[in-house]
């Protein structure tokens, strides 16, 4: 067994990242990204929204923006629901934590719907989906929520990703990361 996996199995606490490292979901962001910064510059917004998270950030005091970004965002990963692969690393180290009773999270800038299609009755509590945030990934705003729903301390919690977004909201969060090809 990698050092890695065994700590990821070992740690007191552990969140995982959603797409790219539990599954694989075949989703083409570029159109959603396009319709979704379209939507926000209608709204106003200015040259700074140019990627899905900065138009939830313009949107996170504006609810009836939020919710008609979200519902791009459904509709673009619903297409990919039924054929998203497992990531076999993240997944056998999920099951084996779960099984085991061992506190384990999710983290992700995937939508609810996405993460209950998915992940169904798993048993990963919480999960925090970009719903659940006025600042996605990178910024460590879901990790800090995470942390504060398991009662978990930074010491003993692992985050698990596979993105410069997962490993930057780790690091602004204080709490080890591993990425998912490490295992």
């Amino acid at each position: 067994m990698s050092d890695a996996r065994d700590r990821v199995l070992s740690a007191r606490w552990a969140i995982f990242d959603l797409d790219g490292t539990l599954f694989d979901i075949p989703v083409d962001w570029k159109p959603l990204r396009e319709r979704m910064i379209a939507l926000c510059r209608e709204e106003g917004a200015i040259e700074s929204v140019v990627k899905i998270r900065d138009a939830y950030e313009f949107a996170a005091d504006r609810p009836d923006l939020k919710s008609r970004l979200l519902a791009l965002h459904i509709e673009a990963e619903s297409l990919g629901w039924d054929k998203a692969k497992e990531v076999a690393a993240g997944c056998s180290a999920a099951r084996y934590r779960l099984r085991k009773g061992l506190p384990t999270a999710v983290l992700t800038m995937n939508t609810r719907q996405t993460a209950q299609r998915l992940l169904g009755d798993w048993g990963f509590s919480p999960i925090v989906t970009i719903e659940d945030v006025l600042r996605p990934k990178p910024h460590p705003e879901g990790i800090d929520l995470i942390l504060g729903k398991m009662g978990a301390g930074r010491f003993g919690t692992i985050m698990v990703g596979n993105s410069d977004y997962d490993r930057n909201a780790a690091s602004g969060a204080a709490v080890p990361y591993i990425d998912v090809t490490e295992l």
